[in-house]
């Protein structure tokens, strides 16, 4: 468990490091390294295990074996995280969230999916857009509402593109 906290402690502290693009241009390049992504995969949603008990939430993982991939391991591991936070937060009591790693056509492929009504499209081009984002982040801030889970998914969808990847 302190492993698991310590980790995403680090992940938030690499996200923050990211949003404020204070990476200089030797962190440009990710370091790429071969990741056993499916051993991380199973550690990153093992870490919710105890929030998905207390919310009497259910997981299904279709986690490709002996995956190897070559990455950046703290920006796959904080896109992981990510996703599969915002997905845990969005899922009704009693509700499923499904996790799918593998390789498909060259590409890392990671997806979640749960039980939600789902995110609004436009807030989502809005979060992805790092010139509109702020404005977005202030705004929803203005009415009371947090921004948090906002932020994370904008600094996820960085990471994704400076890794060539793309979030659909």
């Amino acid at each position: 468990m302190i492993r698991q906290n310590v980790s995403r402690l680090h992940n938030l502290i690499y996200m923050l490091h990211e949003f404020r693009g204070t990476h200089s241009q030797n962190d440009e390049q990710e370091h790429i390294e071969l990741v056993q992504v499916t051993e991380m995969a199973r550690n990153i949603l093992k870490g919710y295990e105890e929030y998905a008990r207390q919310n009497s939430l259910h997981d299904r993982a279709e986690i490709e074996e002996n995956l190897v991939w070559p990455t950046g391991r703290e920006a796959l591991s904080t896109i992981l995280d990510t996703l599969l936070a915002s997905a845990f937060k969005h899922t009704p009591y009693n509700g499923t969230v499904h996790l799918t790693v593998r390789s498909e056509g060259g590409m890392l492929l990671i997806a979640t999916t749960n039980d939600s009504a789902g995110v609004n499209l436009e807030e989502i081009e809005m979060i992805f857009d790092r010139h509109r984002a702020l404005d977005y982040f202030e705004r929803k801030s203005a009415r009371g509402f947090s921004f948090q889970g906002d932020m994370r998914l904008a600094i996820c969808h960085s990471l994704v593109v400076r890794l060539h990847g793309e979030i659909t």
